[in-house]
């Protein structure tokens, strides 16, 4: 693959071979109502790579099988070994989550978001279909993090969904989540990859504008030092 960047027709640079790689999108990306066929939640992770340290966004959603959510509350488990949680953001149709984070066996962490109850605003059919979002955690790996690609990093369960009619329809099922490398209806447990860091030349200059070729009148060869940065 080659990129080119033209001016009034005229090439003015181009990409070196092999330098472009293009990778297709998952089957779920733009597909999200799709991924559950009955109720239950689950996990969104990034379609592309990410570097040590970097923060990264896990949207979590739920299929609500016809009925309008009241209150929902889900787990997210995560290796801590390798992910850091750093803070979350709620759909504003609920009202307040409730957070709780525990440590468990092996290095797993689990992380609990309830809400109870719609505010006021909501209407029924905001918190009604196959795709509702409920909760976007921002998580990270942790920076001194080999590159590589990092299999059941994490998973989403489903503690209950509760109608307005107090009536649980879902209660302890195991969510999916869907990633670079699943398919459109995801898997039980989240990977990703880690890329490391590569050192690219941005800009370089030397001491002073002009080089001054004194070969001539000295006979020796003259060396100027280059910085880039």
């Amino acid at each position: 693959i080659r990129v080119e960047a033209r001016y009034n027709g005229d090439l003015v640079a181009a990409s070196l071979p092999g330098a472009v790689r293009l990778t297709a999108q998952p089957e779920w990306y733009g597909r999200l109502s799709s991924v559950l066929s009955a109720a239950g939640s689950f996990g969104a992770l990034p379609a592309s790579p990410v570097y040590g340290g970097e923060a990264f966004a896990l949207q979590v959603f739920g299929h609500t099988g016809g009925f309008a959510l009241e209150t929902w509350w889900v787990f997210i488990e995560i290796d801590g070994s390798l992910l850091e949680f750093v803070s979350f953001i709620q759909s504003d149709k609920f009202n307040g989550v409730s957070f709780t984070s525990e440590e468990l066996a092996s290095g797993i962490i689990r992380l609990g978001f309830n809400a109870v109850g719609t505010k006021g605003s909501t209407r029924p059919e905001d918190v009604t279909g196959t795709a509702v979002p409920l909760v976007v955690l921002t998580l990270r790996f942790a920076s001194d993090v080999t590159p590589s690609v990092y299999s059941g990093i994490l998973s989403v369960f489903t503690r209950q969904f509760i109608n307005p009619g107090s009536n649980p329809f879902v209660s302890d099922l195991a969510g999916v989540v869907v990633d670079s490398s699943s398919g459109a209806n995801g898997g039980p447990l989240g990977s990703m990859q880690v890329r490391g860091v590569s050192d690219v030349a941005l800009f370089a200059y030397t001491q002073a504008g002009t080089l001054g070729n004194l070969a001539p009148l000295t006979g020796e060869a003259g060396t100027y030092p280059i910085t880039v940065v």
